[in-house]
């Protein structure tokens, strides 16, 4: 991407809950019986299902190749009885940079320079203090745009550590 290294980094992470309260963090990283990769006309769909502590679980990532981005879709299927999902994240992307700075839709916007070498981190929600549902990384050369294209305006959770 330009001058920016992506890092390896999980395609999902989750929340899921018991019904007796318990709560646990599962990822595409985590132990799952099956995973698949199909390769479509336009997409490519990533089948994880079977994890090892709810094997009812599935989640489907769709990955569509656009002339300069790739679009990301995911639907989460459970018929666990003792299961549910309360969150999920995707995809998770990292990316590495000597310096750059950071668009983030705070009140409005706000760009932080040399974010990176500053350890910026925030943690917000859109709608809310978030007023957008991109951001922006980039360089003196070139630029990343990581934004969700949703049109019903559904709550985000964003975490973004520089």
């Amino acid at each position: 991407m330009g001058d920016f290294e992506v890092l390896p980094s999980p395609l999902f992470e989750a929340e899921i809950k018991s019904i007796s309260g318990e709560k646990m963090q599962i990822s595409s990283q985590s132990i799952w019986s099956n995973v698949s990769v199909k390769e479509h006309i336009g997409y490519t769909e990533i089948i994880f299902s079977g994890h090892e502590k709810v094997e009812e679980l599935c989640v489907l990532l769709e990955a569509r190749k656009e002339t300069d981005s790739i679009v990301w879709s995911v639907n989460v299927l459970s018929d666990s009885p003792t299961w549910s999902v309360m969150s999920i994240n995707y995809p998770t992307p990292t990316l590495k940079h000597p310096e750059f700075n950071l668009f983030v839709p705070y009140f409005g916007g706000r760009t932080v320079v040399d974010a990176g070498n500053k350890g910026y981190t925030i943690e917000k929600t859109y709608p809310g203090t978030i007023t957008m549902q991109y951001f922006a990384a980039y360089s003196e050369k070139y630029g990343v745009y990581l934004g969700v294209e949703d049109e019903r305006g559904a709550v985000k959770n964003y975490l973004l550590v520089a």
